[in-house]
């Protein structure tokens, strides 16, 4: 059994004028393609549903049970459309994140739009790049924000926002020079973070072979582990500004400039070319790209 909202909208104007030629000036279309969508109903439904007096259409006992529930039927559907308009920001998202936007960037954010959309939820994987790619092409994740390069065809990115590297350091007695060349920092400890992470693939990205030269002393998957250690060290690392703007502001810190290299990047928004973008995730994309918080 196969019938349409609109065979049940016709059905009922129908019923309710008891003429096919007054029925259509409500409904916008032509008589003949009225009497089409009952003729389907009834076949469809495998029963009259009228009785053909003096040119006029009487319901019969069919008719008439199945007018009872058209019309609750059309309410309901009616009902549940004013509720998605009332509020087209309902549901829930998988927003996958890269390291340094999921930890410093998009919490606030996140909880800002469920504040305004109390009928939304949004859940935050926080991982590294790589990660991300692989979730966006399974589905698991339906939206990322990432600071790495994702090279993957099927997968679609965006600017969202600029961010810059630099190098830090908590030794003020070892690092006392104004300005570094990339040569004279070879044999320092150097904290980075791990394989497939955004913040890394930039700095190597930018080095270049000059990566190899570096004296890799420890890889860490977490930034605030990597501050923690610097701050009681002699070592560097680079990080994004976004992460330590209280530990230079309180001292803990300090930059350590470095001649010929800017380290800026741009943040992106990642999805799958595919995937089918919901009231709610459209709200949500715009809703981050207008953030002022």
């Amino acid at each position: 059994m196969q019938f349409t909202i609109r065979q049940l909208e016709i059905f009922k104007a129908v019923a309710e004028t008891g003429h096919v030629t007054n029925s259509c000036e409500g409904l916008g279309i032509s008589q003949s393609a009225v009497s089409m969508a009952i003729q389907e109903l009834e076949t469809n439904l495998d029963c009259q549903l009228f009785e053909r007096r003096n040119r006029k259409l009487i319901l019969n006992e069919n008719g008439r049970m199945l007018l009872e529930n058209v019309k609750k039927l059309l309410i309901n559907l009616k009902e549940l459309e004013g509720a998605f308009l009332e509020n087209d920001a309902s549901g829930s998202i998988v927003v996958g994140a890269s390291m340094t936007i999921g930890e410093y960037i998009l919490p606030d954010i996140a909880y800002d739009f469920m504040q305004k959309y109390p009928n939304s939820k949004i859940e935050l994987v926080i991982t590294n790049t790589s990660e991300i790619s692989e979730g966006l092409t399974s589905g698991q994740i339906d939206i990322a924000f990432v600071e790495g390069i994702i090279q993957n065809e099927k997968i679609e990115t965006r600017p969202w926002r600029q961010d810059e590297l630099t190098i830090i350091a908590s030794d003020k007695k070892t690092f006392n020079k104004k300005i570094y060349k990339i040569e004279d920092l070879y044999n320092k400890k150097w904290i980075i973070r791990e394989v497939g992470s955004g913040t890394r693939g930039v700095f190597q990205r930018f080095l270049g072979d000059k990566f190899g030269n570096l004296n890799l002393f420890l890889t860490l998957g977490n930034t605030e582990a990597i501050k923690k250690i610097v701050q009681k060290s002699d070592s560097l690392s680079c990080l994004s500004k976004l992460t330590i703007e209280k530990e230079l502001e309180e001292g803990k810190l300090f930059e350590i400039p470095l001649e010929g290299y800017s380290f800026k990047r741009e943040l992106q928004l990642a999805f799958f070319k595919e995937k089918y973008q919901s009231k709610l995730l459209k709200k949500f994309v715009d809703f981050v790209y207008s953030y002022k918080g």
